[in-house]
Protein backbone atom coordinates (compact mmCIF):
# COMPACT_ATOMS: atom_id res chain seq x y z
CA UNK A 1 0.00 0.00 0.00
CA UNK A 2 1.52 3.51 -1.09
CA UNK A 3 1.84 5.56 1.59
CA UNK A 4 -0.12 8.88 1.92
CA UNK A 5 2.68 11.68 2.68
CA UNK A 6 3.54 12.82 5.72
CA UNK A 7 0.79 12.54 8.20
CA UNK A 8 -0.76 16.47 9.57
CA UNK A 9 -0.27 17.47 12.88
CA UNK A 10 -3.43 18.31 14.51
CA UNK A 11 -3.67 21.44 17.02
CA UNK A 12 -6.53 22.50 19.22
CA UNK A 13 -6.04 25.80 20.42
CA UNK A 14 -8.85 26.99 23.13
CA UNK A 15 -11.66 24.63 21.61
CA UNK A 16 -15.30 25.37 23.56
CA UNK A 17 -18.28 23.21 22.22
CA UNK A 18 -21.89 24.27 23.42
CA UNK A 19 -25.07 23.16 22.25
CA UNK A 20 -27.48 25.06 23.03
CA UNK A 21 -26.81 26.17 27.43
CA UNK A 22 -24.90 22.73 27.67
CA UNK A 23 -21.20 23.01 27.31
CA UNK A 24 -19.55 19.83 26.30
CA UNK A 25 -15.66 21.09 25.92
CA UNK A 26 -14.10 24.28 27.64
CA UNK A 27 -10.89 25.22 26.19
CA UNK A 28 -9.12 21.93 24.92
CA UNK A 29 -5.51 23.00 24.30
CA UNK A 30 -3.74 19.61 22.77
CA UNK A 31 -1.89 18.68 19.98
CA UNK A 32 -1.31 15.43 18.07
CA UNK A 33 2.03 15.35 16.38
CA UNK A 34 2.13 14.01 12.63
CA UNK A 35 2.88 10.31 11.72
CA UNK A 36 1.78 9.58 15.76
CA UNK A 37 -1.23 7.44 16.96
CA UNK A 38 -2.62 9.32 20.04
CA UNK A 39 -6.06 8.06 22.32
CA UNK A 40 -8.37 10.28 23.94
CA UNK A 41 -9.95 8.68 26.72
CA UNK A 42 -12.32 9.96 29.84
CA UNK A 43 -15.70 9.31 31.66
CA UNK A 44 -18.76 8.66 29.79
CA UNK A 45 -20.07 12.16 28.86
CA UNK A 46 -16.39 14.38 28.87
CA UNK A 47 -16.84 14.85 25.15
CA UNK A 48 -14.47 12.33 23.20
CA UNK A 49 -16.16 11.99 20.70
CA UNK A 50 -17.56 15.75 20.17
CA UNK A 51 -13.39 16.67 20.00
CA UNK A 52 -13.23 13.72 17.34
CA UNK A 53 -15.90 15.09 15.37
CA UNK A 54 -14.59 18.77 15.89
CA UNK A 55 -11.38 17.33 13.95
CA UNK A 56 -13.31 15.63 11.85
CA UNK A 57 -14.77 19.30 10.87
CA UNK A 58 -18.74 17.46 11.35
CA UNK A 59 -18.58 19.85 14.89
CA UNK A 60 -17.97 23.57 14.48
CA UNK A 61 -16.27 25.11 17.54
CA UNK A 62 -18.03 27.71 19.59
CA UNK A 63 -14.99 29.04 20.51
CA UNK A 64 -11.32 28.28 19.64
CA UNK A 65 -9.40 26.65 16.59
CA UNK A 66 -8.61 23.44 15.04
CA UNK A 67 -5.43 23.68 12.79
CA UNK A 68 -3.68 21.27 10.47
CA UNK A 69 -0.18 21.52 10.03
CA UNK A 70 2.23 19.80 7.52
CA UNK A 71 5.51 18.69 8.53
CA UNK A 72 7.65 21.99 8.59
CA UNK A 73 4.74 23.43 10.39
CA UNK A 74 2.61 25.75 7.69
CA UNK A 75 -1.15 25.54 8.22
CA UNK A 76 -2.91 23.91 5.14
CA UNK A 77 -6.31 23.16 4.28
CA UNK A 78 -6.50 19.39 3.94
CA UNK A 79 -7.53 18.30 0.27
CA UNK A 80 -10.96 15.90 -0.06
CA UNK A 81 -10.36 12.47 0.98
CA UNK A 82 -6.70 13.47 3.31
CA UNK A 83 -9.28 13.35 6.53
CA UNK A 84 -11.31 10.03 7.01
CA UNK A 85 -13.03 8.82 9.63
CA UNK A 86 -13.94 5.34 10.92
CA UNK A 87 -16.77 4.92 12.95
CA UNK A 88 -18.16 2.74 15.88
CA UNK A 89 -20.67 1.17 13.46
CA UNK A 90 -19.13 0.56 9.80
CA UNK A 91 -21.83 1.57 8.42
CA UNK A 92 -21.64 -0.22 4.82
CA UNK A 93 -24.59 -0.25 2.47
CA UNK A 94 -26.41 -3.44 2.15
CA UNK A 95 -26.69 -3.88 -1.20
CA UNK A 96 -23.18 -2.82 -2.56
CA UNK A 97 -20.01 -5.86 -1.97
CA UNK A 98 -17.32 -5.10 0.31
CA UNK A 99 -15.47 -4.21 -2.84
CA UNK A 100 -18.04 -1.74 -3.80
CA UNK A 101 -18.50 -0.55 -0.46
CA UNK A 102 -14.35 0.27 0.10
CA UNK A 103 -14.66 1.67 -3.65
CA UNK A 104 -17.26 4.26 -2.54
CA UNK A 105 -15.74 7.40 -1.46
CA UNK A 106 -13.97 7.35 -4.75
CA UNK A 107 -16.66 6.83 -6.85
CA UNK A 108 -18.31 9.91 -5.12
CA UNK A 109 -15.01 11.76 -5.88
CA UNK A 110 -15.66 11.11 -9.47
CA UNK A 111 -12.21 8.74 -9.95
CA UNK A 112 -12.49 6.11 -12.81
CA UNK A 113 -14.08 2.82 -12.45
CA UNK A 114 -10.93 0.59 -13.21
CA UNK A 115 -8.76 2.94 -10.60
CA UNK A 116 -10.81 2.88 -7.56
CA UNK A 117 -11.44 -0.55 -8.08
CA UNK A 118 -7.86 -1.33 -8.20
CA UNK A 119 -7.29 0.53 -5.06
CA UNK A 120 -10.05 -1.21 -3.46
CA UNK A 121 -9.23 -4.67 -4.39
CA UNK A 122 -5.63 -3.33 -2.81
CA UNK A 123 -7.21 -2.34 1.01
CA UNK A 124 -9.05 -5.60 0.98
CA UNK A 125 -6.05 -7.23 0.10
CA UNK A 126 -4.23 -5.42 3.12
CA UNK A 127 -6.74 -6.12 5.47
CA UNK A 128 -7.24 -9.31 4.58
CA UNK A 129 -10.09 -9.39 2.64
CA UNK A 130 -9.56 -10.33 -0.76
CA UNK A 131 -11.24 -13.55 -1.07
CA UNK A 132 -14.42 -11.71 0.54
CA UNK A 133 -14.83 -8.92 -2.10
CA UNK A 134 -17.97 -10.39 -3.74
CA UNK A 135 -20.04 -10.79 -0.42
CA UNK A 136 -22.60 -8.86 1.27
CA UNK A 137 -22.38 -7.14 4.39
CA UNK A 138 -24.99 -9.75 6.04
CA UNK A 139 -22.77 -12.71 4.74
CA UNK A 140 -19.54 -11.21 6.91
CA UNK A 141 -18.94 -11.31 10.49
CA UNK A 142 -18.60 -8.45 12.93
CA UNK A 143 -14.71 -8.56 12.49
CA UNK A 144 -15.00 -8.92 8.87
CA UNK A 145 -17.66 -5.79 8.79
CA UNK A 146 -15.01 -3.49 10.69
CA UNK A 147 -12.32 -4.36 8.56
CA UNK A 148 -14.14 -3.62 5.10
CA UNK A 149 -14.91 -0.13 7.33
CA UNK A 150 -11.13 0.42 8.19
CA UNK A 151 -10.28 -0.13 4.31
CA UNK A 152 -13.07 2.13 2.84
CA UNK A 153 -11.35 4.77 5.29
CA UNK A 154 -7.82 4.58 4.09
CA UNK A 155 -9.02 3.83 0.11
CA UNK A 156 -8.46 7.71 -0.01
CA UNK A 157 -4.65 7.11 1.55
CA UNK A 158 -5.66 10.11 4.15
CA UNK A 159 -3.39 11.88 6.31
CA UNK A 160 -5.18 11.80 9.45
CA UNK A 161 -7.58 8.68 10.34
CA UNK A 162 -10.14 9.45 13.04
CA UNK A 163 -11.37 6.42 15.09
CA UNK A 164 -14.47 6.61 16.85
CA UNK A 165 -14.50 3.64 19.11
CA UNK A 166 -14.48 1.37 15.97
CA UNK A 167 -14.20 -2.01 18.00
CA UNK A 168 -16.52 -1.11 20.87
CA UNK A 169 -19.37 -3.71 19.82
CA UNK A 170 -16.90 -6.45 19.26
CA UNK A 171 -16.21 -9.19 21.09
CA UNK A 172 -12.33 -9.48 22.96
CA UNK A 173 -11.09 -11.39 20.83
CA UNK A 174 -12.00 -9.85 17.69
CA UNK A 175 -11.24 -6.83 19.60
CA UNK A 176 -7.85 -7.51 19.94
CA UNK A 177 -7.31 -8.80 16.17
CA UNK A 178 -8.71 -5.18 15.25
CA UNK A 179 -6.11 -3.33 16.98
CA UNK A 180 -3.75 -5.36 15.64
CA UNK A 181 -4.70 -4.71 12.26
CA UNK A 182 -5.20 -0.63 13.18
CA UNK A 183 -1.62 -0.73 14.67
CA UNK A 184 -0.40 -2.84 11.42
CA UNK A 185 -2.28 -0.20 9.39
CA UNK A 186 -1.01 2.73 10.86
CA UNK A 187 2.07 2.06 10.67
CA UNK A 188 1.97 0.89 6.85
CA UNK A 189 0.83 4.37 5.94
CA UNK A 190 2.59 6.93 8.15
CA UNK A 191 -1.11 8.56 8.58
CA UNK A 192 -1.56 10.40 11.75
CA UNK A 193 -4.33 8.54 13.83
CA UNK A 194 -6.69 9.58 16.82
CA UNK A 195 -8.73 7.36 18.23
CA UNK A 196 -11.43 7.88 20.82
CA UNK A 197 -12.05 4.84 23.13
CA UNK A 198 -13.35 3.32 26.45
CA UNK A 199 -11.35 0.94 26.49
CA UNK A 200 -8.29 1.83 28.72
CA UNK A 201 -5.85 -1.48 27.22
CA UNK A 202 -6.83 -0.56 23.78
CA UNK A 203 -5.48 3.01 24.58
CA UNK A 204 -2.45 1.34 26.03
CA UNK A 205 -1.75 -1.15 23.57
CA UNK A 206 -1.98 1.49 20.34
CA UNK A 207 -1.35 4.42 21.77
CA UNK A 208 1.88 6.64 21.81
CA UNK A 209 0.09 9.17 24.27
CA UNK A 210 -3.20 9.27 25.58
CA UNK A 211 -5.43 12.59 25.80
CA UNK A 212 -7.37 12.52 29.01
CA UNK A 213 -10.08 14.20 29.44
CA UNK A 214 -12.27 15.07 32.85
CA UNK A 215 -15.24 17.03 33.92
CA UNK A 216 -18.85 17.92 32.70
CA UNK A 217 -17.47 20.12 30.28
CA UNK A 218 -15.06 18.15 29.24
CA UNK A 219 -11.47 19.55 29.82
CA UNK A 220 -8.25 18.29 29.23
CA UNK A 221 -6.38 16.70 32.41
CA UNK A 222 -3.52 15.73 31.17
CA UNK A 223 -1.47 13.85 28.10
CA UNK A 224 -0.14 10.62 29.66
CA UNK A 225 2.53 9.03 27.47
CA UNK A 226 2.89 5.72 26.84
CA UNK A 227 6.19 4.01 26.50
CA UNK A 228 6.58 0.85 25.54
CA UNK A 229 8.35 -1.41 22.79
CA UNK A 230 6.57 -2.97 20.27
CA UNK A 231 7.09 -6.41 21.31
CA UNK A 232 5.31 -5.18 24.76
CA UNK A 233 2.36 -3.60 23.00
CA UNK A 234 1.24 -7.21 21.81
CA UNK A 235 1.80 -8.87 25.51
CA UNK A 236 -1.04 -7.73 28.08
CA UNK A 237 0.55 -10.54 30.55
CA UNK A 238 4.33 -8.79 30.82
CA UNK A 239 4.90 -5.67 33.54
CA UNK A 240 5.69 -3.08 31.44
CA UNK A 241 2.04 -3.33 29.75
CA UNK A 242 0.26 -3.74 33.47
CA UNK A 243 2.73 -0.94 34.99
CA UNK A 244 1.65 1.52 31.98
CA UNK A 245 -1.68 0.76 32.33
CA UNK A 246 -1.62 0.92 35.73
CA UNK A 247 -0.13 4.44 35.53
CA UNK A 248 -2.84 5.41 32.71
CA UNK A 249 -5.74 4.26 35.18
CA UNK A 250 -4.52 6.41 37.82
CA UNK A 251 -4.72 9.36 34.93
CA UNK A 252 -8.14 8.56 34.64
CA UNK A 253 -9.13 8.56 37.72
CA UNK A 254 -7.22 11.88 38.48
CA UNK A 255 -9.15 13.18 35.78
CA UNK A 256 -12.41 12.03 36.71
CA UNK A 257 -11.96 13.54 40.70
CA UNK A 258 -9.91 16.80 39.69
CA UNK A 259 -11.03 18.03 36.28
CA UNK A 260 -8.56 20.18 34.45
CA UNK A 261 -5.08 20.94 35.50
Amino acid sequence: MRPPGPGYTIRFSEVTVRFGATEALRNITAEVPGGSFRSIVGESGCGKTTLLRVAAGLQACSAGTVTFMDERGHPVTPAEGEISVCFQEPRLLPWRSALANVALPLELAGVPRRERLARARELLAVTRLDAAERRLPAQLSGGMRMRVGLARALVTRPRVLLLDEPCSALDDFTREEMDDEIWRLYQATGATCLLVTHGVAEAVRLSESVIVLGGQPGQLHAVHPITLAHAERGNRACDAFADALSGLMREIARGRAGGAR
